[in-house]
């Protein structure tokens, strides 16, 4: 289990919650990739929204991809965070490269938790 796993790569970064079972196998995890505004232009930059509506973008021009992995190791799904990129919508908010895990606003925290009850996760 964790709560702040973090991981640099050459196109971003990315910093995730929840779990990883060895025993079962299982995958339980929330993550945002946060991908640079080099790679992120190369992909189509900020225009990326008219076909991938499941990304941010920053104010740094880096695109921010909230994303739910569940399923087995052998069978991995992904899918949107539609919870998380509601509440990055709604604030305005989105992370950065250097802290791809964190909203700062007492506000973000308020509708982060209001949003996992009505979403039944909290």
């Amino acid at each position: 289990r964790t709560d702040n796993l973090k991981a640099t790569l050459d196109v971003g970064t990315m910093a995730a919650t929840g779990s990883v079972n060895l025993a079962d196998q299982t995958l339980n995890l929330r993550m945002v990739a946060v991908l640079n505004k080099a790679f992120s232009d190369e992909v189509g930059g900020t225009g990326v929204g008219g076909y991938l509506t499941t990304a941010l973008s920053n104010s740094k021009g880096e695109l921010v991809v909230p994303i739910i992995i569940s399923g087995t190791f052998a069978k991995p799904r992904f899918a949107p965070d539609l919870g998380k990129i509601a509440q990055m919508k709604l604030e305005n908010l989105a992370p950065t490269l250097s802290n791809p895990g964190e909203l700062t606003s007492i506000l973000g925290t308020i509708l982060a938790m209001v949003l996992a009850r009505v979403l039944g996760r909290g």
